[in-house]
Order: structure tokens, then C-alpha cells, then sequence
């Protein structure tokens, strides 16, 4: 009787396999290495975005009606979650109710406790954010004064987002 199980054929095949699955395991771990790092590039980019959107909304507060002239845009931003009132009324310290939001595609306001929530609905949105922001008893068009639960008279100072969404043209001081 013949004590070697395997002939060299069978050897063969069955070093082949191994080798393939060995193969396979360093591919799934290489490709779980590069998805990790993508996805914290990804997460970096998020949070890198939220500073440069409050540091823009604290600069156009700090500097109020220097966007009435032209347009004051945050670019490229990629951003998930929501944004509130609250929250820009608490980094700029302006009034709840002279915060206004328009919104555009892939972000939905929501009710949350008689307060409008704006959700970024789709998974990582890029878009850009317009701030406009002036002090109050200035001459604003209608569509201002519409994104505004107060009357701009009644608001210190104002500020309005156009989040993912070009600010109407008509909102800018003429001639400049």
C-alpha cells in the first residue's frame, strides 16, 4: 500500500490554491487598508468644512454689510448633518429670529421642537454657502425680509445663508 496521499499532480493543485488563497487575503487586507484611509481623508474634509463654514459665518457677522456689496461665498464646502438657527445664533451671538435659511437641492428643513433643523439629507454633500449680513434700518429687497421670522428693523443685525443655493442677484447694492 501506497503511504503518500498525495501524488505530485495533486501537490501541484493543491500548492496552487494556497498560493491563490494567500493572494486573496493580501488583497481583501490592502483593500481594507486604502478604504479605511479613504474614508478618514473623507471625515477630515468634513470637519476641515464645518470650521471654514463657522469661520465664515463669524467673519460675515463681524463685518456686517460688507456682503450687501458683493457676494461673500464659502466654497467647496462637503458637509453632513444638520444646521440650525441656534447653532449660528450661538457663534455669532445674533438673535434666533434675524437668522434667516434658504435652503437648496439635498438639504430639507425639518421640525424639531418648534424650531426649523435644516438636514443635509444626501451622505456627504459638497456645495457652497452664501452669507449675506447687514445691520438693521438698512433698505433690504423683499426676498431678505421673507427668510426672516423678525422684521430687519427689530434685529440688531441680521445674517442670511443660502446653503447649496445661488443668493438672488437682486439682494446686492447696485453699482458696485
Amino acid at each position: 500500500m501506497d503511504f503518500n496521499l498525495f501524488t505530485k499532480k495533486q501537490k501541484a493543485q493543491a500548492e496552487e490554491s494556497f498560493r491563490l488563497l494567500i493572494a486573496f487575503v493580501i488583497t481583501v487586507a490592502i483593500l481594507s487598508i486604502i478604504l479605511v484611509m479613504v474614508r478618514n481623508i473623507n471625515n477630515k474634509a468634513i470637519i476641515i468644512s464645518q470650521q471654514k463654514l463657522e469661520e465664515g459665518i463669524i467673519s460675515a457677522s463681524k463685518a456686517p454689510g460688507i456682503s450687501t456689496q458683493s457676494k461673500y461665498i464659502i466654497e467647496d464646502l462637503k458637509l453632513k448633518g444638520t444646521i440650525s438657527k441656534e447653532w449660528i445664533s450661538g457663534i455669532t451671538g445674533i438673535e434666533k429670529g434675524c437668522i434667516g435659511i434658504d435652503n437648496g437641492p439635498g438639504i430639507e428643513p425639518i421640525a424639531e421642537s418648534n424650531e426649523l433643523i435644516y438636514e443635509i439629507t444626501e451622505r456627504n454633500l459638497d456645495m457652497d454657502v452664501t452669507i449675506y449680513c447687514n445691520i438693521s434700518n438698512s433698505d433690504e429687497p423683499s426676498s431678505i425680509y421673507n427668510l426672516l421670522e423678525k422684521n430687519t428693523e427689530d434685529c440688531e443685525k441680521f445674517i442670511v445663508l443660502f446653503l447649496n443655493k445661488n443668493a438672488p442677484d437682486e439682494i446686492y447694492k447696485e453699482g458696485n
